[in-house]
This record gives C-alpha cells, sequence and structure tokens, in this order.
C-alpha cells in the first residue's frame, strides 16, 4: 500500500524533498521579525499557564498574558515544548515545518478534485511562487497559521458538499473555531459554508439550517476553549474581541503609502487592494482576472467556485468594516492564497479545454514566470516577502511602499558589524531603530546595544525607518539585493 501510494504521488513526493532540503539548508538564513519575540514569548507564557495554572509574564505587557491575549497560541506553546532553549532559528524551522501542511492540504484537495498527480502540482507551485505568501513562511507566527486553518477550513467545507457527514461538520466547526481564534475574519468561514452550499443544494431544507445552526455552535464553543481571555464575562469580552479586531487601538504607528508615511486614521479603503495589486506576480494577478470573465459558469467548478467566494466574502466585509490592517496585504495573506488558487485552477481548467498548441504556449508562459520569481528568490534571499511585480517594479517600489517593514535585515547588518575587523573602537554601542530583540540575539556580546542614538557609535536601519527618523550621519554599510538599498548602517563617531 505505501508503495503503491510512492507510485501514485512520486511527483509531490519529490516535490516535498526539495521543499525540506531547501528549510534545511536555509532556516538559520532568516533574520528575526518585530512580532517574533512577543509571539514565541506569549507562546511559552501560555504553555506555563497549561503546566503550572499560573500567568508569567516572561518580559510581556499584560495584553500578551494567557488570560488576556486575543489570539490563539497553542501551536506557540507546542513550539517552546519542542525547543525549550529557546532558538530563534529553531522557530524558523518550526514555521516551515508547519506551513508545509498548507503545501500537503493544497496537492490532495486539488488531486481530489481532478484526479491528476501532475496537475496537482500546479497549485503547489503557483502558492510558493507566490513571494507575499512563501516569504512569510519562516518568520511569521501568525499570518501563516491562520492562512493554514482558513485553508483547512474550505477544504472540509468542499468535502461537506460532495458527502455530507456529522463527523466532518465537527470537524470543520473545529477548524473554524481555531481560524477564527486566531483572526476574527475567520468568521467569515461561516458564510462562506452557508452560501456555497446553498447555491449547491437549489433551496433551503430545514435540516441545512439546522446544520448552519450546529456550526455555528461548534465554532462558538471552540474559540470559548481555545481562548483563555473569554474564559469569564465572556459576553463582554467577546464584544470587546470584535472591536478590536476591527480597530485594533493598540497599534499606533505610520505605513508609507505612495510616499507617505500614513496613520491608521487616514489610511483608505483602497489601501488593501493597491498592496494585492503590486504585490502579487503578474502571471497569477492575469489568470486571475482572467477567470472573473468567466463567472457565469463558475458553478460548473466547485473548486473555483469555493475559492472565489471566499475572496468576494471577505473583501466584501473588508469594504463593509474598514478594520485597521498594516504591514501592506500581511493581514490578508489568506486572500493572497486564495487569488493563487483561483489562478491555479483556472490555469488547469486552461489547459485541459485549450488545443494542444495553446496549452503549451500557456505552459512555456508558466515556466517563464516561475524561472522570472525564482531568480528573484535567488537575488534577494532571505528578504522573500519585499517583492513587488512588474506594474510598479522592484526598484521603484522603495520610497513608496513599506519595505522590509518586519525588520528582517537586522541580522545581516549585525554580522557586517561583527565581522568588521577595520572597527577599532572596544566595546562599541550600537542603536537600532527597531527590531532591538534581533540585534541583541544576533550581537553575542560582541558590542553593546543601546536605547539612545546620542549614546551610539553606529545606528542600524531599515531603508523606510532609517528615512523616517531622518538621519544625516555617514553611511557606513549596507544590506542590498539587486542594487537595491534594504538596510542601512551609520556611524556616528
Amino acid at each position: 500500500m505505501i508503495i503503491k501510494f510512492i507510485k501514485n504521488h512520486i511527483w509531490f513526493i519529490l516535490l516535498s524533498l526539495i521543499y525540506f532540503l531547501f528549510i534545511i539548508f536555509t532556516y538559520k538564513s532568516f533574520g528575526i521579525t518585530d512580532d517574533e519575540f512577543v509571539e514565541y514569548r506569549a507562546g511559552k507564557s501560555l504553555l506555563n499557564f497549561y503546566q503550572t495554572g499560573e500567568e508569567k509574564n516572561f518580559n510581556l505587557s499584560n495584553t500578551h498574558l494567557p488570560t488576556k491575549a486575543l489570539y490563539f497560541r497553542v501551536h506557540l506553546a507546542l513550539y517552546n515544548l519542542l525547543n525549550p532553549n529557546f532558538y530563534y532559528e529553531i522557530f524558523h524551522l518550526q514555521n516551515f515545518m508547519f506551513a508545509y501542511l498548507l503545501i500537503l492540504g493544497v496537492y490532495f484537495l486539488f488531486y481530489k478534485h481532478y484526479q491528476d498527480k501532475l496537475l496537482a502540482l500546479i497549485p503547489v507551485l503557483l502558492l510558493i511562487l507566490t513571494p507575499r505568501v512563501f516569504g512569510d513562511f519562516p518568520a511569521n507566527p501568525k499570518d501563516i497559521p491562520f492562512a493554514i486553518f482558513f485553508f483547512f477550513s474550505l477544504f472540509l467545507i468542499y468535502l461537506l458538499q460532495k458527502r455530507f457527514s456529522f463527523f466532518l461538520l465537527v470537524l470543520l466547526g473545529i477548524c473554524i473555531g481555531v481560524a477564527s481564534s486566531l483572526r476574527l475574519i475567520g468568521l467569515s468561514l461561516i458564510f462562506i459554508y452557508f452560501f456555497y452550499h446553498l447555491i449547491y443544494s437549489g433551496k433551503l431544507f430545514i435540516n441545512y439550517i439546522k446544520y448552519t445552526l450546529l456550526l455555528v455552535c461548534i465554532v462558538l464553543i471552540t474559540q470559548f476553549v481555545s481562548l483563555p481571555y473569554l474564559w469569564n464575562d465572556t459576553v463582554n469580552k467577546f464584544i470587546n474581541l470584535i472591536t478590536q479586531s476591527s480597530s485594533f487601538s493598540l497599534w499606533n504607528n505610520t505605513n508609507l503609502y505612495f510616499g507617505e508615511f500614513i496613520g491608521k486614521e487616514v489610511r483608505t479603503r483602497g489601501y488593501l487592494f493597491v498592496w494585492i495589486g503590486v504585490t502579487t506576480p503578474i502571471f497569477i494577478l492575469g489568470l486571475y482576472f482572467w477567470s472573473l470573465t468567466s463567472l457565469k459558469k463558475v458553478k460548473e467548478n466547485s473548486l473555483l467556485l469555493l475559492f472565489n467566494l471566499a475572496i468576494f466574502i471577505n473583501l466584501f466585509l473588508y469594504l463593509v468594516i474598514n478594520p485597521v490592517i498594516y504591514n501592506g496585504p500581511r493581514h490578508f495573506i489568506f486572500v493572497l492564497m486564495l487569488i493563487s488558487l483561483v489562478a491555479a485552477t483556472f490555469l488547469i481548467d486552461l489547459l485541459k479545454k485549450l488545443p494542444v498548441q495553446k496549452s503549451k504556449l500557456l505552459l512555456s508562459i508558466f515556466i517563464i514566470h516561475s524561472l522570472s520569481i525564482f531568480i528573484f528568490y535567488f537575488k534577494f534571499h532571505p528578504y522573500y516577502y519585499v517583492y513587488f511585480n512588474e506594474l510598479i517594479g522592484q526598484k521603484n517600489a522603495q520610497g513608496q511602499f513599506d519595505y522590509d517593514y518586519w525588520g528582517a535585515s537586522y541580522k545581516e547588518m549585525v554580522q557586517f558589524l561583527k565581522n568588521d575587523t577595520s572597527i577599532t573602537l572596544k566595546n562599541f554601542t550600537v542603536y537600532p531603530c527597531s527590531q532591538a530583540t534581533g540585534v541583541v540575539y544576533f550581537s553575542e556580546n560582541k558590542f553593546k546595544v543601546v536605547s539612545k542614538v546620542n549614546e551610539a557609535n553606529f545606528t542600524v536601519c531599515d531603508f523606510d525607518t532609517d528615512r523616517k527618523e531622518g538621519f544625516k550621519y555617514p553611511i557606513y554599510g549596507e544590506v542590498k539585493r539587486d542594487n537595491i538599498t534594504i538596510g542601512i548602517i551609520r556611524k556616528i563617531n
């Protein structure tokens, strides 16, 4: 049986081996991003809470303690259990391994739908070739896990439409409950389930209404169990959870948008759509918009309908609620994932329907696109999430939109200073514009990290923050990719 499985899925197994070889050789290359210190520490606090019943803050603010945190972090508690020495490199490896579940799920969903092992590889490749998704695999412990649970919820919705069972319904409720505990927008999956099954059922049956209500109950119970925050004063805290998910009053910063640093109060509804437009690869974007021209026939392909429904409902909710989002499309990585999967579904349908010559032409374009993204990955390693498409251009985007908004380049700047033998100062000091955690972690006590610029010998900043700070000190070193500056080191004295 195992041999038969290997033979049937040999190409996917080979692709998986390439993925694992890639992460084994590269997981130590990635820098620490801004949210990681807080997220892993919150996971450590949650693990301690489960083990002892006590809340230990581990240098966290109250809002990140288990009974006050608004987000599901059980996976991060498990990370800490498996990584007790708190090595960030191991966390990155764990993130990569967790993200493989998404790759696995995408392949088997498409294989089940098309019954073709080669066609099922196309969505996996397009997902990996979406830099704003793949680039967040190693160091985004919040948005990628949400995308994973969101996807598996869609997988279960698809299976339930094919064959109903109470077991699958309960499993779906748990999956949606976990997804909505990670991001409250996960509750949109209930609407997706409702309308998707309504379209295929043709009319409302009383049993169908009962199933939907049962699903809602399972979701809410799962969300209650997942979040210790809701364990007392549940109703009022759930209302606060909804309010915070929209306003995000705890965040007060600025984003670079069309060359200006803007606050959340002046961010327009077009913010998300612009970011999707300039960060989604042209080939994927083109296929997606091409697929919209055949919306009348979308019901003929249940997979295409499911993904489009998920996109439309979430973009509609975004326009109506107008939640606070920042760092480009980061909070909507799951929508970028869905756009990629729609593009893959439509591409497969085209390859099956078009004449041989046109199919070969389309495959050639796909190969060219793939090569262009792989070249980008090679040139910009390990900063995949700074990708911009040809609509704006990689170089032109700098100074117009947030670039290294999470500070992954601080690791490379620290390594530059550590290895620079020309620095004659003893016990020199470094001021990080942000991402102090990464600077301290990678410094290995070779220099002192200070919190005031007037106490420093050097500053290390990502390009955008350096510009915001307005430093005029001479540039001492730079992190560059393809002649584009990502991080800047300045010498003060």
